[in-house]
Formats: C-alpha cells, sequence, structure tokens
C-alpha cells in the first residue's frame, strides 16, 4: 500500500520559483526582449518626467528675473521716498526690494560708461546730479507686478515717479509651456505605444513557454501538482521582469541625472544638483509607482496568457 506525501507550501513555493528561472532561461530570447520594452516603456515616462523637472526650474528662473524699477524725480523729497519704499514694502507679493539714493545711480552710471569720456564729461559739468533715485523690486509673477503697478497710480505718487520699467518674460514663459506641452503630448502617445508592445510581447513569450512545456504541464497535472503549481510559475516568471527592468532603469536614471545635472548648473540657481536633488526626495515615490504599474502590466499581460492557452 502506498501512501501519498504533499509537499509542504514552503517546499512548493521552492519548486514555483525554480520552475520560473527555468522557464526565464530557456526563453532568454524572448525575456530579454521583455524586459528591454519594460526598460524603454518606463525611461520613456522618466524622459517626461526630467523634461517637466527642466522645464519647471526653467520657468522659476525666468521669473526670477523679472523684476520692475521705478525712476523717482530728481527732485523727489526723501520723506516722499521712504513712504514709497513703505508701500511697495507693504504687499505680500513683493519678495525683494532694494533702494538706491541719487548718489549710487550717479556712481553707477559713471561705472557703466566709464568708457565714454565724452558722456562723462558732459555729466560733470552740469552743476547738480541729472539722475534721481531708483527702487527695484521684484515678485512671484507678472500678475503681481501689475498690482503694484496699479497701486502707485495715483496722483501723489506720479508727482514724484519718473518713469516704471518692467523685464516682461511672459513670451520666453509661454514658448517654453508651449515645448513642453507638445513633447509631453508626443511622450504620453509613444508611451501609450510601448505600453501596447509590451503587452503583446509578454503576451506571446508566456505563450511559448506554455507551448515548450505541454508535455511537463501534463506531467505535472498527472501527479497531482495543483493549478497554483502549474500556474505560478509563468507569473513569477513576470514578476522576474518585473525587478530586473525596475532596478536596470532606476540606474540608468540616475545615472542619466548626474550627467546631465552639471550643465544645467550655468543655468539655474542650484542647477548642478537639480535632477539628483528630485530624486533624492521623490525618488521612492516616482520608482515604486513605476515598478507597481509595471508589475500589474506583466501580471495581466501573463495571466491573459495562463487563461487563454494553458488548459488546466
Amino acid at each position: 500500500m502506498s501512501t501519498h506525501h504533499k509537499a509542504s507550501p514552503l517546499i512548493s513555493l521552492g519548486r514555483v520559483v525554480s520552475y520560473a528561472l527555468k522557464n526565464f532561461w530557456r526563453n532568454f530570447g524572448l525575456s530579454a526582449i521583455t524586459i528591454s520594452i519594460l526598460v524603454v516603456t518606463m525611461l520613456s515616462v522618466n524622459v517626461l518626467l526630467l523634461v517637466n523637472i527642466v522645464t519647471t526650474a526653467g520657468v522659476k528662473a525666468v521669473q526670477e528675473q523679472i523684476d520692475v524699477t521705478i525712476f523717482f524725480k530728481v527732485d523727489a523729497s526723501e520723506k516722499r521716498l521712504e513712504e514709497v519704499q513703505s508701500f511697495v514694502k507693504s504687499f505680500p507679493e513683493v519678495k525683494s526690494i532694494i533702494f538706491k539714493t541719487t548718489d549710487q545711480v550717479l556712481a553707477e552710471f559713471k561705472e557703466r560708461h566709464k568708457g565714454e569720456p565724452e558722456l562723462l564729461s558732459a555729466v560733470t559739468e552740469l552743476n547738480q546730479n541729472p539722475l534721481g533715485a531708483t527702487l527695484v523690486f521684484t515678485t512671484e509673477g507678472a500678475a503681481e507686478y501689475q498690482k503694484v503697478f496699479k497701486a502707485l497710480a495715483i496722483p501723489e505718487y506720479d508727482a514724484i515717479i519718473e518713469n516704471k520699467t518692467f523685464t516682461d518674460h511672459s513670451k520666453a514663459i509661454e514658448r517654453i509651456n508651449l515645448i513642453t506641452q507638445r513633447i509631453e503630448k508626443f511622450g504620453f502617445i509613444l508611451t501609450l505605444l510601448f505600453v501596447f508592445i509590451a503587452f503583446l510581447i509578454i503576451f506571446n513569450t508566456i505563450r511559448v513557454a506554455i507551448y515548450t512545456q505541454r508535455e511537463e504541464i501534463q506531467i505535472k497535472k498527472l501527479v497531482g501538482a495543483t493549478n497554483w503549481f502549474v500556474r505560478g510559475p509563468f507569473l513569477l516568471e513576470a514578476l522576474l521582469y518585473t525587478i530586473i527592468a525596475v532596478a536596470i532603469v532606476v540606474g540608468l536614471t540616475v545615472w542619466a541625472a548626474r550627467l546631465i545635472d552639471p550643465y544645467l548648473g550655468p543655468l539655474f540657481t542650484n542647477g548642478g544638483a537639480l535632477l539628483h536633488d528630485y530624486f533624492v526626495r521623490r525618488g521612492w515615490r516616482v520608482f515604486g509607482t513605476e515598478a507597481l504599474a509595471v508589475f500589474l502590466l506583466t501580471v495581466f499581460s501573463s495571466y491573459a496568457a495562463v487563461r487563454r492557452y494553458l488548459k488546466v
């Protein structure tokens, strides 16, 4: 009389993992293609992410260069000048403010035009300083400047203000945003295409594996293997694709960030560590989300193939 010994869950799991690894190496060519497509899919997403990080920093850098200069009349009294300074400082939108006296403005003028002796001599011949004081301030964006401009447009301030200049970079910002939107739209379509291709490749990879192992599968069923024991290796193979693909993408993305960062230094404040800092703060979230999405894609593709072709 023979007895049937049922394997422990741990031993069964070990065998399922072993079969999954065998499946992976048996069809290594298809496995490599599958992993490559998954890597390209995730890299296309990360390229869009890098573009978004750089363009966001670019828009911020352009906005930080926007400032307003108020030129006061020469005869403006010190009391009125202090009053305008206090008024501008009272706006919460104003980030920074620099006031330059008439003497400071004249000194900067002479330094700026030190190579033009005729112009400097003309200024020197005058009995008094022809240049009035100036006030330079910055805000978060163009809309805030307009708010301050409107507030200053009252008769009592018009009497002492000679002119106001505003360095408008709105066209540059619009152009950056337009280019970013086009890149993101193209990248999104490309990513969807890669996802579809990845699904087809994984589906067919599992189908080929099932076909090549049809005799082994029949033998397993004859000796009493459960459905999980038969299907498990194919689903674990999908998990293996995910782990390898994500590991490759993390390495390539971090390497690319370190490679690009030095070129961003001259363009942005703290640009030398822009991408590195981003991935230090949010890398776990970015790569974790991608890993989950790829895992769901591979498992769904594998399950669809197993359900379609594995009759157990």
